[in-house]
């Protein structure tokens, strides 16, 4: 098992199956880190938050790399996964805050979809124009699921699942707390959202054989919105 360093300064906080969240975020060397597998727990030390949106915090990732099972042979699907010790414990460093968030979005933002996505990358940041969003069950999956129909700079026009998990609870609580309500604030969102500076932070699922994505066997996400 190879394990290292990083110091990273998370970008977005998402949902996966059941509890589970990824953390996405770049290390201090200007390349992009996803952590998945991670609990609420892992969060935090003694009720202190360790790991958070915008904190930049030093841990140790470990990675099975290539590995060999009944003959199988896998490799690692996404060049920016890794895994995360749970000891020795996350260090929260130092945290971004106020305008800084918004430069440091920024600084990393890409063309489109496509500039996100080339090469071997699954993780990037582009400024959109949303047009739709939408919230509700998926009977198919058993998970509520929202859905933002967006172009991005190029002009070409996408459907994304949204992970975000602040976005997540919000809607949430909208639709249990105020059932009548969400869907005036789902419309009147898109508008709202493009008179702000709003960036998303975008990523692939791993491979999907048996209902392939569009990019490279790949869904695509919403993993984090950031509206300044």
């Amino acid at each position: 098992m190879k394990t290292w360093q990083e110091r990273i300064t998370v970008m977005a906080v998402s949902k996966m199956y059941r509890d589970k969240l990824v953390l996405s975020g770049i290390n201090d060397q200007g390349k992009w880190v996803r952590i998945s597998s991670l609990s609420h727990y892992d969060l935090e030390d003694d009720q202190n938050l360790i790991l958070k949106l915008f904190g930049r915090s030093e841990l140790t990732c470990w990675s099975l790399g290539r590995t060999e099972e009944d003959g199988f042979v896998y490799e690692p699907t996404r060049l920016e996964d890794c895994l995360m010790l749970r000891e020795p414990k996350p260090k929260l460093l130092n945290e971004i805050k106020g305008e800084d968030k918004q430069t440091l979005v920024k600084s990393y933002i890409d063309g489109g979809v496509d500039e996100a996505f080339k090469r071997e990358r699954t993780l990037g940041i582009i400024k959109p124009l949303v047009e739709e969003v939408y919230f509700g069950w998926n009977a198919l999956d058993n998970i509520f699921e929202s859905t933002f129909v967006f172009r991005d700079k190029s002009g070409q026009r996408y459907k994304f699942v949204c992970t975000d998990l602040k976005w997540h609870y919000s809607c949430i609580f909208l639709f249990q707390r105020k059932p009548n309500q969400i869907y005036k604030e789902l419309n009147e969102l898109p508008e709202k959202l493009n008179k702000k500076d709003t960036y998303f932070v975008i990523g692939l699922t791993k491979p999907f054989m048996e209902v392939p994505g569009a990019f490279k066997g790949s869904w695509p996400l919403i993993l984090g919105i950031h509206s300044f």
